[in-house]
């Protein structure tokens, strides 16, 4: 499974970097040369006894809507996309959002662009405690820090900081 997984992440990357959509037939020869590969290397079968740690979602406090975003560039680095997935409290989803962001190299601008589309959207439907849960921590402690930011990004963080005043409450994790 984790082969198969792999084999259609690279599809989606070489699509995502401007390479013509794989047919199904050739992903699947891909993960079956995959698994031989493995075979031929290990030669035996795998046998884990550790247990897999999984991340957990917390849901927001009563009240409050989580936004959970991410985002990322290509291999290239010549674009990023972003994403955006809100739920409540009883973890019900309460809306998405994803785009591509051409000419975006950095990561850590895609992740201040997916807060800030996070924050555009609350303000569009009206919510007024949002709760951003951002991969990147530090991106969180520039959205948090009182002090206005000067770093390359800075711009970016004072409009998200500013459209967010206009919400009841604004975190940032």
């Amino acid at each position: 499974m984790v082969q198969g997984l792999y084999a259609l992440s690279l599809a989606r990357n070489d699509t995502r970097d401007g390479k013509r959509i794989e047919e199904a037939d050739s992903v699947a020869r891909r993960v079956a040369s995959l698994m031989d590969e493995w075979k031929r290397v290990c030669g035996r079968e795998e046998t884990s006894t550790r247990t897999a740690q999984h991340a957990i979602w917390e849901p927001p406090v009563t009240g409050w809507l989580k936004a959970n975003v991410d985002g990322a560039t290509s291999r290239s680095g010549q674009e990023g996309g972003v994403g955006v997935v809100f739920r409540d409290e009883m973890g019900a989803f309460r809306g998405a959002a994803s785009f591509f962001l051409p000419g975006i190299s950095q990561a850590e601008t895609t992740e201040l662009m997916a807060c800030r589309r996070a924050v555009q959207m609350a303000l569009q439907q009206g919510i007024p405690k949002l709760h951003v849960e951002i991969g990147c921590l530090v991106v969180a402690r520039m959205l948090n820090e009182k002090e206005r930011n000067l770093s390359a990004v800075g711009i970016v963080v004072e409009e998200i900081k500013t459209m967010a005043t206009n919400l009841g409450d604004f975190k940032a994790t």
